[in-house]
């Protein structure tokens, strides 16, 4: 029986599922089918070689969306599936369960495999390489603290497993075959950073080496036995292997689609349309090449999947291309989050220059002294100008506030958000990683004033908490809307299922984390010259609030 579709896409992962969602939201009323070869929901993989790993995520924790999603958007799912071959031509779809599709579009939303290494072959009991949603849970019942476990990969993905590894209480040696961490991606400082911080968390690290020899043996204490390009022989218990990636582009090649030579990845324009006209590919299988510099870029991060997928929504539904936003990257490795705004290059010299000043008050000057390492550049912005006006006229790069510009919010051409559109959602999923909601503000007592009245920052908390009460209580009132917003109720809501009933927490327990947090990147960025505990912050009264 032949089935037909508005939109078949191939794929059931993040670009799959963004793509679909995007489409809905643009008002696309054809109908989406997604074709997968997991039989899970389409899900992330960022959180696979971190919270998963370490059991702190349930797997339903990492679906895109719940099922009833689909259902209720008429996206139908067909998961444990996987197109064998395409007709471009007559626009048709063979299926694995022997289905035949027709669609008016199709969208190579295909990803990548993990690449695998002749000497360390992933049919060995004891090399685990880390992909899909299964791997990650099959790498999460093996670790276990002290667990010899030997990282094969010094890049992002690598960095991250030996960081997981190690938070469960493996021991971990890093094996990179360049002569520092992240040789491809990112600049000298930051390797060595990194280098610095491995080590001193006990992980060991061994640049400009590759495996030239490889053996497991079950029967021994240690099964894997690695050699070094320089002789040198590492006994473990497990090898993880993170070699980079591969791109799922075999049906694209097979079905007369163009192909990078290069990175093998389906070549695309801007709003994702490969060389056959009514076929899109989006995500990890995509390579774009720059019209004007031949560069080619395929890149494999969430950002990209996310942007991609919005952009080949946009071209389906017969909409003009969105703004392309700031290309960005993340990683959290041994408690840290680490950022990468545009396209990282290894060989350049990155130096930030600092500048201060009013927004929009010319003359505006630091209100305290501060005193800051010497590799941080701070000047005075000249005293007749803003900040905003710097920026508008690209003097600046961009700009870190408590407020809005003014060039931004009357839509001066050149200024935007650097996360684009999509801040909102880079903004939960940073709170869903990390559990940090930026404090707002935090309210100082002059010493003196608590010494001589030693009940006065209780009283002033009390009174904090008695008028957040009053107006979240508001909040949720629907006969009269406490804020002049339409959906002021859904929103509300909103932010308590992703945040939880008091998603805008007071007091040091509740954030102690984020304080704790704050604290460690103060001191590590040299602002202060020793690590500050989250107690000293607090007047003494404060500190026990279990009875107020």
């Amino acid at each position: 029986m032949a089935h037909h579709t508005s939109v078949l896409i191939i794929g059931a992962g993040q670009a799959a599922s963004v793509l679909a969602r995007e489409l809905r939201s643009l008002g696309f009323s054809g109908s989406i089918t997604l074709v997968g070869d997991e039989t899970h929901l389409p899900y992330e993989r960022p959180p696979l070689s971190k919270d998963v790993l370490k059991s702190s995520a349930t797997t339903d924790s990492v679906f895109l969306q719940k099922a009833e999603f689909y259902q209720e958007q008429n996206i139908e799912l067909l998961l444990g599936t996987s197109v064998q071959s395409l007709d471009c031509a007559t626009r048709q779809a063979s299926l694995s369960n022997g289905q035949t599709w027709s669609f008016d579009h199709a969208v190579l939303a295909t990803g990548g495999a993990a690449r695998e290494l002749a000497l360390l072959p992933a049919s060995q009991t004891n090399a685990l390489y880390l992909r899909t949603l299964d791997d990650a849970l099959s790498l999460q019942a093996r670790l276990h603290p002290g667990l010899r476990t030997l990282v094969v990969g010094g890049g992002f993905m690598g960095l991250e497993l030996a960081s997981t590894a190690s938070e469960t209480g493996a021991q971990v040696t890093v094996i990179e075959a360049n002569e520092r961490l992240l040789a491809r991606n990112a600049p000298a400082l930051l390797s060595q950073w990194l280098l610095e911080r491995f080590e001193s968390q006990g992980i060991t690290v061994r640049l400009g080496q590759g495996v030239r020899q490889a053996h497991f043996v079950a029967e021994n204490e240690h099964p894997v036995q690695l050699e070094l390009n320089d002789g040198q022989i590492l006994n473990g218990d497990l090898a993880i292997v993170a070699a980079g990636l591969t791109a799922n582009s075999a049906l694209a090649r097979a079905s007369g689609i163009a192909v990078d030579d290069m990175t093998a990845g389906i070549i695309v324009d801007r709003q994702g349309r490969t060389s056959v006209a009514g076929i899109y590919a989006a995500g990890d299988c995509a390579t774009q090449i720059c019209p004007d510099t031949s560069v080619r870029t395929r890149s494999e991060s969430w950002q990209n999947a996310n942007e991609q997928a919005r952009q080949v929504a946009h071209a389906i539904a017969g909409q003009d291309a969105p703004a392309a936003p700031v290309s960005w990257f993340w990683t959290d490795v041994l408690g840290c989050n680490i950022q990468m705004l545009g396209q990282g290059s290894p060989d350049l010299n990155y130096q930030i220059k600092w500048v201060r000043g009013g927004i929009e008050e010319p003359g505006r000057g630091e209100r305290a002294p501060i005193d800051l390492p010497d590799d941080i550049s701070l000047e005075q912005i000249p005293d007749d100008r803003t900040l905003s006006d710097m920026l508008e006229k690209g003097e600046i790069d961009g700009y870190i506030g408590a407020r809005a510009p003014s060039c931004f919010l009357r839509n001066a051409p050149n200024v935007g958000r650097l996360f684009g559109d999509e801040y909102v959602e880079v903004e939960k999923d940073y709170f869903r990683r990390t559990g940090i909601f930026p404090i707002m503000h935090m309210v100082g007592i002059r010493k003196s004033l608590v010494q001589d009245n030693p009940w006065l920052p209780v009283s002033v908390y009390k009174s904090f908490l008695k008028a957040k009460e009053l107006a979240v209580h508001e909040l949720n009132e629907l006969c009269h809307l406490a804020v002049t917003l339409p959906w002021m109720v859904h929103h509300h809501n909103e932010a308590k299922a992703l945040m939880g009933e008091d998603y805008w927490p007071y007091g040091l327990e509740a954030n102690r984390h984020t304080i704790q947090t704050f604290a460690q990147y103060h001191h590590d960025q040299g602002m202060s010259q020793r690590l500050v505990k989250p107690e000293e912050l607090f007047a003494a009264s404060s500190l026990d609030l279990s009875k107020i």
